[in-house]
């Protein structure tokens, strides 16, 4: 069975330029809380054994929030820079109707959970443009679509 993946529109950050990639969509529950699993392509339909991906992973909490757990561009230059997170994050709040937040590396709320430097310089670029908050008590940005 083949699925179409929806086409996402992606601004560069540093030269603005707008690029389509692919998004396919893998939800799954747990007993707490359903995840969201996305995998971005450079084609429709990817290419198995040539075609790589942005992977990228969210997890519900509570009936409000939906936070990010992992963010992957698999040290790729063609999806490094390309403004899929932003993407990401506008799509996810899209999908669940809820508030997204980043994890934390002060006030864990899911097992294993912390931040990467590299997600907080995203989340860093994301206040510089109007687009998140930053909570000091709980060390956790919010994403403002």
């Amino acid at each position: 069975m083949t699925t179409k993946l929806k086409p996402i529109i992606c601004t560069g950050p540093k030269d603005g330029r707008l690029r389509t990639f692919f998004l396919e969509t893998e939800s799954a529950s747990t007993s707490h809380s359903p995840s969201i699993k996305l995998f971005v392509h450079l084609t429709d339909p990817p290419n198995p054994g040539v075609d790589d991906f942005f992977y990228a992973e969210f997890q519900c909490i509570g009936p409000d929030e939906v936070q990010s757990v992992s963010l992957d561009n698999q040290g790729k230059d063609h999806y490094r820079g390309k403004g899929i997170t932003e993407a990401l994050f506008s799509e996810v709040v899209r999908m669940t109707g809820r508030r997204l937040v980043s994890s934390s590396n002060k006030a864990s709320r899911c097992p294993n959970e912390f931040r990467t430097t590299a997600a907080t310089r995203v989340w860093e670029r994301l206040i510089s443009n109007g687009r998140a908050a930053y909570d000091h008590s709980t060390d956790r940005y919010t994403y403002i679509p």
